[in-house]
């Protein structure tokens, strides 16, 4: 999805390549590495503290991963170079990242979405504030990127309708 992504804007940059695509692919390959050790974080419900908390834990396994494999090597300075959110190719996948889990609620009718408790409205407004807040964040991700996110938001939480109707029904 990244390196497709990054393809289309730069299709449409006119001739310019706006991303180099193997560097998006690198970063998409590293981009969780950190959860090897910390464990993934569900963000859809996250309060502040658990955030800081989510923060501080990959600050150690960040720590963790140097320790291991050494501060020198390709795979430590990709890791710190994604973190660090300078890279436009970074900054691109930390988006696409976000973009993920609702194209996986869209393709399952948002069954972690239902064993969060949230309402499909719930969802929509949740979905609509996290995007205001990465569009504020990242003014440098081209519009499209934010087109495919919208499309793929307002398809989330149709399909999670579809689900919780089609379960009243009796399907």
């Amino acid at each position: 999805v990244a390196c497709d992504l990054a393809t289309l804007v730069n299709q449409q940059a006119q001739g310019c390549q706006y991303y180099h695509v193997g560097v998006v692919a690198q970063y998409a390959l590293i981009h969780d590495l950190l959860e090897a050790y910390t464990g993934d974080y569900q963000t859809l419900t996250i309060t502040p503290q658990e955030r800081a908390d989510k923060a501080n834990a990959e600050a150690v396994a960040m720590e963790q991963h140097v320790a291991a494999f050494g501060a020198g090597t390709w795979l430590a300075d990709r890791v710190r170079r994604y973190e660090a959110q300078t890279d436009p190719e970074a900054r691109l996948v930390r988006v696409i990242d976000k973009l993920l889990p609702k194209l996986t609620h869209m393709l399952n009718g948002g069954a972690a979405i239902e064993a969060r408790g949230l309402t499909p409205d719930e969802l929509a407004v949740s979905i609509d504030s996290r995007m205001r807040k990465l569009r504020s964040q990242y003014k440098d991700v081209p519009a499209v990127v934010w087109q495919v996110m919208k499309v793929a938001g307002t398809e989330a939480v149709a399909a999670y309708r579809a689900r919780l109707q089609a379960r009243s029904h009796g399907a």
